[in-house]
C-alpha cells in the first residue's frame, strides 16, 4: 500500500511530513507555555520572557493541530473521534486533551499578550488601532493569569504524555517502545522551546540582554538533564537502545563515512554529478534484485553498458 501525497513524495507508509511538524509544534507549544508559567509564577517574573512565551504558544499551538489534522490524510472524517468510545486507544483521548489544549493556550498566550498589545494600542496608527481591539477592553486579566496558567500547565502535560506514550505504544517498532521514550520528547521539546525563544529574542522588536541570559541558563540545565536522561536510555534502555545501536551499525552511510558517491576506478577520484549522469547506466530499484549488498536496503540491480558496471560497495558505486 503507498499514501499518494500532494505536497509530499509518494512512498510507502511511514513518519510523513504532516506528522513530523505536528511533533515539532506541539512541542514548541507546551515547552513555550511550560516556560511562560514558569516565569509567571517568579518572584521577579522578566515581561519580556513573558511576551516571547506567549507569542511562541499561540503561533505553534495555532498550527501543530493543523499538521495533525492533515496527517490524518481525510480530515473529514476526524468527528469520528467523538462518534465512538476506545478506552483502550491514546489517540482516542488525544482527540480530546488537544483541543482542549489549545485553547487554554490560545486564553493563557492571550492574557500574557494583553499588555504589550495595550502598550502599542497607545500609539496614533492602525496597528494601534487593531491592537485595541485584540485587547477587548481595558480590564486588567492579571487575577486570571495564575489560575489559568495551571489549568494550561496541567493540560500541557497531558499532551506531552499523549505524543509520548501514542508513538511509544507501537510494540512493532522496539526503538520506540520504551518507556523513556515520552520522557525524551518531553526534555527535547522543552530545550526546543528555550532555543525558539532565543531566536525570537534576538529577532522581534525589544531585544534584553537579561531575558537572554536566563533562557541560556536554563537551556544549560535543559541540555545537561537531556544529556543525562540518554546516556541513562543507553544503558538501560534494553530493546530500544539495543534497536538504536543496530541501526547505528547497519547505516550505510555511516559506515561507509560519507553520502553516497560515485567513483572512477581509472582515476581513482569522485566525478562530479554530471559526469556521474553521463557515465552511470541504468539503475533499476527492487525489494529483491539480485547483487543486494548486506544492510543497504533496496537493492541497486545494475546492467552492463560496453565495459561500464555498476555495483555496490558499501554506500559506494564503483564504475
Amino acid at each position: 500500500m503507498v499514501i499518494n501525497e500532494l505536497l509530499a513524495p509518494a512512498q510507502p507508509i511511514t513518519w510523513l511530513p504532516w506528522a513530523v511538524q505536528y511533533f515539532f509544534l506541539i512541542g514548541l507549544a507546551y515547552g513555550a507555555l511550560w516556560l511562560g508559567v514558569f516565569e509567571l509564577w517568579r518572584k521577579a517574573p522578566d515581561p519580556r520572557l513573558q511576551t516571547l512565551a506567549a507569542v511562541l504558544m499561540v503561533a505553534a499551538g495555532l498550527v501543530a493541530p493543523i499538521a495533525l489534522t492533515a496527517d490524518l490524510h481525510q480530515p473529514a472524517r476526524a468527528w469520528h473521534f467523538y462518534a465512538q468510545t476506545r478506552f483502550g486507544s491514546v489517540m482516542w483521548y488525544g482527540a480530546y486533551l488537544l483541543p482542549l489544549f489549545s485553547l487554554l493556550s490560545m486564553l493563557l498566550g492571550w492574557l500574557l499578550l494583553r499588555p504589550a498589545l495595550a502598550r502599542r494600542g497607545a500609539e496614533g496608527d492602525k496597528i494601534a488601532r487593531l491592537a485595541r481591539l485584540l485587547c477587548l477592553g481595558s480590564w486588567s486579566g492579571h487575577v486570571w493569569q495564575r489560575p489559568l496558567s495551571l489549568l494550561a500547565a496541567l493540560s500541557g502535560l497531558s499532551i506531552a504524555l499523549y505524543t509520548g506514550l501514542e508513538t511509544m505504544a507501537v510494540a512493532a517498532r522496539p526503538l520506540w517502545h520504551t518507556p523513556w521514550l515520552p520522557w525524551l520528547l518531553t526534555l527535547s521539546a522543552v530545550l526546543g522551546a528555550q532555543s525558539a525563544l532565543l531566536l525570537l529574542n534576538r529577532m522581534l522588536a525589544g531585544w534584553r540582554g537579561q531575558t537572554e541570559s536566563t533562557l541560556l541558563r536554563q537551556s544549560g540545565w535543559t541540555l545537561s538533564l537531556l544529556a543525562l536522561s540518554l546516556l541513562g536510555w543507553v544503558l538501560f534502555g534494553g530493546a530500544s537502545a539495543a534497536e538504536a545501536a543496530a541501526l547505528y551499525r547497519l547505516d550505510p552511510e555511516l559506515a561507509a563515512g560519507g553520502p553516497l558517491a560515485v567513483t572512477d576506478p581509472g582515476a581513482g577520484r569522485p566525478v562530479d554529478a554530471a559526469a556521474a549522469k553521463d557515465l552511470c547506466p541504468p539503475v533499476a530499484l527492487g525489494a529483491g534484485a539480485a547483487g543486494a549488498a548486506p544492510g543497504v536496503g533496496p537493492a541497486l540491480a545494475g546492467a552492463d553498458s560496453g565495459a561500464a558496471r555498476t555495483q555496490v560497495r558499501g554506500r559506494r558505486l564503483s564504475l
